[in-house]
């Protein structure tokens, strides 16, 4: 049920984004920093109430060789009663996309991006504004891109580059491609957007 990214990995390399510079001193035990439980991120993503997420933690190797070298990888899905889910990817700071040069690189090219409005949603349902920047109150950047569509599904992803870690929360979703009598009938959905999710783990890591 797993949504096919279409789009390349010329448009997932758009989406490698660097923060504001800062002066702030990087914690010590940066990997220390522990995930969500299945209870939270459910709440923060607008299930109804009584709806359970399955929390499991992912091997690393499989997201090595896209995203860079994550220290946890969490997905966050209950398989049964929804077509939506979520993996939060906690790295070390400087590890999302392995290398300085290439993070530049994709900052440069999500910036022009969305300063040009070249990408635009083929499907507005899925994502109003698929390429964005959202600048905090302390001048520091979080990014939301499409990394790709398929016939009623999707993939969605927020970024954000800390002094503490690099932070990745994936947002999944797509039609059942299962037989009628094995289909979800009437699938749960996810009422809140990335963005509030993606709000809610950066500020559970930042309090830990």
């Amino acid at each position: 049920m797993k949504p096919k990214l279409i789009l390349g990995l010329a448009l997932v390399l758009s989406g490698g984004l660097l923060g504001c510079s800062t002066t702030a001193k990087p914690r010590a035990k940066a990997n220390t920093l522990n995930p969500p439980n299945a209870e939270l991120v459910g709440k923060w993503a607008g299930f109804p109430e009584g709806f359970k997420l399955n929390m499991v933690f992912e091997p690393v190797t499989n997201t090595e060789a896209v995203f860079g070298h994550p220290t946890w990888v969490c997905r966050y899905e209950n398989a049964e009663q929804s077509l939506t889910s979520f993996r939060i990817m906690f790295f070390k700071p400087g590890m999302l996309w392995a290398t300085s040069t290439r993070r530049t690189q994709m900052s440069n090219l999500i910036e022009d991006a969305v300063a040009k409005k070249r990408l635009k949603a083929t499907s507005k349902s899925l994502l109003e504004i698929p390429f964005q920047t959202v600048t905090l109150s302390s001048g520091r950047k979080q990014y939301f891109m499409c990394l790709g569509i398929t016939h009623g599904g999707g993939t969605l992803a927020g970024f954000c580059f800390e002094p503490n870690y690099d932070l990745l929360v994936v947002e999944d979703f797509a039609e059942d491609s299962r037989l009628p009598e094995k289909a979800i009938k009437q699938p749960i959905t996810a009422t809140n957007d990335l963005r509030v999710v993606f709000g809610n783990v950066k500020a559970f890591l930042d309090a830990q």
